[in-house]
């Protein structure tokens, strides 16, 4: 039996809103805030990629791409753990994607500027939801915190 995945903010935040609909703001906070500023995506697997840093910038236009009420829509993940839970629950073959880890903000700036929803750990426990490109934008141009 696998060990449960450790929950971060953004993992809490989704459960919440979940329960209470009106708990959206946590959600897009913890989204800016990433796991350490990021958020983690999948490409398609390339062996030469192999211990090589990757960002999805680099990659977009491979990315994991889903249709959302007949939108594109871009699979993001709140932690590489996510990402394997993700690929475990759609039974994916080994060697099939590789993890991207990119900024929060140029993730979300990404999916944003091509049109793109944004799926939040799909197939995780943590339950999953989607945002469109119009509020991505707004996240993606909200200036930092400023630490206290």
């Amino acid at each position: 039996m696998n060990a449960p995945i450790p929950m971060n903010d953004l993992d809490r935040a989704i459960l919440a809103f979940h329960a209470d609909a009106t708990l959206l703001q946590p959600v897009l906070d913890a989204l800016l805030a990433g796991t350490e500023g990021h958020l983690y995506a999948l490409i398609p697997y390339h062996p030469e990629l192999i211990n090589e840093e990757r960002t999805l910038c680099q990659a977009y236009a491979q990315c994991v791409m889903s249709a959302e009420n007949g939108h594109s829509a871009m699979f993001i993940f709140s932690s590489e753990e996510r990402t394997r839970e993700f690929c475990a629950f759609q039974k994916t073959p080994t060697r099939k994607f590789l993890v991207t880890r990119t900024a929060s903000r140029e993730l979300l700036g990404i999916c944003a500027r091509n049109g793109v929803y944004a799926r939040i750990n799909a197939g995780c426990s943590t339950g999953t939801m989607a945002l469109p490109p119009a509020l991505l934008a707004q996240l993606a141009a909200r200036p930092p915190k400023q630490a206290s």
